[in-house]
């Protein structure tokens, strides 16, 4: 009985293979050329696949906290504004910041929010730097101050009360009087 390594080899031979049978004496890999042909097929049928092989480049990344942070505002503050600036990575970056506000003073807060930060409206989340980032957090705090309960709102609440139906509902209005809108927008 001959060895599929000897077989693949007279297959090769027979279709004027050198190159490639000399490969696969020295290396002992297993390789089959001619795709389709009857040769080829007789090849696979006695041959097992070669093992897959993945290589991994591994690495260790290790995080100092800064002893003086960037932002000085609150962690929950400037994860809600970075959460919501990224949630449409591939927007304008005021589409998130539009979430930060009730849809009553929506268009009203976000122009105020991007002018006080100095922040172009029209970059994208990813093309702002710590910075903008830091100016965004505080012009958010100064609204926060101004309109006491802006920090507690969140659009999905709002969301989900629209889904719920369009009818009076006691917890909308609950949410409208802590929303932060304070003055008709």
């Amino acid at each position: 009985m001959q060895s599929s390594f000897e077989v693949l080899r007279k297959l090769l031979l027979m279709q004027g293979q050198r190159e490639t049978v000399s490969m696969v004496h020295h290396t002992g890999v297993t390789v089959a050329t001619g795709i389709g042909s009857p040769a080829s097929h007789a090849a696979s049928s006695y041959l097992q696949p070669p093992p897959l092989v993945f290589l991994v480049d591994v690495g260790v990344v290790h995080f100092t906290p800064l002893v003086q942070p960037q932002i000085q505002q609150p962690f929950k503050l400037v994860e809600k504004v970075v959460r919501n600036v990224f949630q449409f990575r591939r927007k304008h970056c005021h589409k998130g910041v539009e979430k930060l506000f009730p849809e009553a003073c929506r268009a009203e807060l976000t122009q105020e929010m991007m002018q006080q930060a100095d922040v172009d409206p029209i970059l994208r989340p990813t093309e702002l730097t710590i910075p903008h980032i830091r100016a965004l957090a505080d012009a958010y705090a100064s609204l926060c101050r101004r309109e006491p309960g802006l920090f507690g709102y969140e659009f999905r609440e709002e969301l989900r009360l629209k889904r719920l139906g369009a009818g009076y509902s006691p917890a909308a209005d609950a949410l409208r009087d802590t929303s932060g809108c304070t003055a008709p927008c």
